[in-house]
């Protein structure tokens, strides 16, 4: 069972831990990361995830995943990625873009995150991922105009926590990526 590190309203520990599960029905603060994977040709990694979800089996996202009790949330970017589709990262490798707050709840069960958001540059190409199979079923690389448009059209099939500030996020990455 997995447990998260408790947070208040501010970000601040509370110093407790619960099961990952309690955060969601109760309506509890905790930390979550969100991470663009880009690639050389300035495409976005999506992964679809596993039909065995709890909550939206088989939509797209980026990469996403809790922060574990007693983990700093780049440590937890790190493993997510390493988990999930097996991308070595260091911290030297993580961009921060934002941090932000969200609060809302979908059906019976509450979100209330404050979500890290990082940008990770990779050129390995999709045949080089291995997939955590009980979190991701597919992979895939579109260019940031197409992730644009989906979040614009709030896409069905492709979930998003923090939807209203992509727009932003995505100008960072754009402006980074050109960088490089």
């Amino acid at each position: 069972m997995e447990y998260l590190d408790e947070v208040d309203e501010n970000n601040n520990l509370t110093h407790r831990k619960l099961p990952k599960d309690d955060f969601h029905k109760f309506g509890k603060w905790y930390r979550e990361v969100i991470c663009l994977v880009i690639n050389n040709k300035g495409e976005v990694l999506l992964q679809q995830r596993s039909a065995n979800k709890k909550d939206k089996p088989l939509e797209w996202e980026v990469c996403t995943g809790h922060v574990s009790s007693g983990e700093l949330p780049e440590e937890a970017v790190m493993r997510e990625l390493k988990e999930e589709v097996d991308l070595n990262v260091t911290k030297n490798d993580l961009i921060p873009l934002k941090t932000l707050k969200i609060k809302e709840k979908i059906n019976s069960r509450y979100h209330y995150a404050f979500s890290y958001i990082f940008l990770v540059k990779t050129n390995k190409e999709i045949k080089d991922f291995k997939l955590q199979e009980e979190e991701v079923s597919n992979i895939k690389y579109i260019k940031i105009e197409e992730l644009q448009d989906m979040i614009l059209n709030k896409e069905k099939n492709f979930t998003l926590a923090v939807y209203e500030e992509m727009p932003e996020i995505i100008e960072k990455v754009l402006k980074i990526s050109e960088t490089k």
